[in-house]
């Protein structure tokens, strides 16, 4: 009676193939989730550094624009990066405050600046801050 098993034998069998099915199914589901939250958090860092990148950039185009006119005051860019916003105010003499906010798929920063342009167009950078933007819908 070697080939043949007896009925308990075989009972005992299935429930260990079941147990273990079901410890390989939920091993699976908790990888899946894991690999979901790094790949949540992948794609906030790629969000935030773009953001970050986009606030430079409009800090940059304001001050070559500044350079370039005394009269410029601000613009909004919207491309398929994000949006870009700059808004420029003549303080005195040549003293700037240049404020820019950049936004990208809803993540949005912000960063303030105080320069001077002289006659020749030279413009210099005496100080620059990242500003808190409140949190909503927007940010």
């Amino acid at each position: 009676m070697s080939g043949r098993r007896r009925p308990r034998e075989a009972g005992v069998a299935l429930v260990s193939a079941l147990l273990v099915l079901l410890l390989t199914a939920t091993a699976g589901a908790l990888v899946a989730a894991d690999i979901g939250l790094r790949q949540r958090a992948a794609i906030g860092a790629i969000e935030r550094a773009q953001t970050r990148a986009l606030l430079d950039a409009a800090l940059a185009d304001a001050l070559a624009r500044l350079a370039d006119r005394g009269t410029f005051v601000g613009r909004t860019e919207t491309g398929p990066a994000g949006e870009l916003t700059s808004e420029v105010e003549h303080l005195s003499g040549i003293s700037y405050a240049v404020r820019v906010t950049a936004q990208v798929r809803g993540r949005r920063q912000a960063a303030a600046a105080q320069v001077e342009r002289s006659a020749t167009g030279t413009v210099r950078v005496l100080g620059w801050q990242r500003l808190p933007v409140p949190e909503g819908p927007s940010s």
